[in-house]
């Protein structure tokens, strides 16, 4: 069987394949495997609410998604950030609702110095991963990062005074909503 989704599995298997390997197509043509079964899931899923349950298992419950995750993740550990952001960003394709492909984007970002688009994927990640309790660690660490970011842009003497205020005010925000996650004990405010 060959279908996207089954195809998409096997280990090893490009991201991008000539449409041939799968389908009646033109020789050159390609197929970007995550993009095309994150298309068809969102089909079934509009057409079927009740089947996101199951769509999730095939989106993140599979070797491709934690291939592409923890690809990412090794590649920011190895400062290949290019790499990084290619495969975290096809590891959200396949599976938004995980905060693991947000959460890189962001490190990726804060890497390359910029705070404001690392926050924006915190964020992103913050919000995935307070919808399923096993994800508390992930959030309690992206929300940490952003507090840190606000608390710093607070202290920084070379940002303007109502800038300063405003950032402190985000970053006491932020530090409550990580103080309110169940089971933490508040070690995060002291770093």
């Amino acid at each position: 069987d060959l279908s996207p989704v089954t195809h998409a599995d096997r280990i090893h298997t490009p991201l991008l394949l000539k449409a041939n390997r799968i389908a009646n197509a033109h020789p050159e043509a390609t197929i970007d495997l995550p993009a095309s079964v994150d298309s068809l899931f969102k089909i079934v899923e509009a057409k079927q609410p009740g089947c996101t349950y199951y769509t999730a298992f095939w989106r993140g419950g599979q070797q491709a998604y934690l291939d592409l995750v923890n690809g990412a993740i090794n590649a920011l550990n190895a400062d290949k950030l290019d790499s990084a952001q290619f495969l975290a960003t096809q590891a959200n394709k396949l599976y938004s609702a995980s905060p693991y492909g947000s959460m890189v984007l962001g490190n990726i970002a804060s890497k390359r110095n910029n705070n404001d688009e690392a926050v924006k994927y915190w964020q992103q990640a913050a919000t995935a991963a307070a919808g399923d309790t096993s994800y508390r660690d992930v959030e309690r660490q992206v929300l940490g990062n952003v507090a840190s970011v606000y608390l710093n842009k607070a202290r920084d003497n070379a940002t303007p005074k109502p800038q300063q205020v405003e950032a402190a005010k985000q970053a006491a925000e932020t530090y409550n909503k990580l103080l309110a996650i169940p089971g933490g004990k508040g070690q995060a405010v002291y770093g």
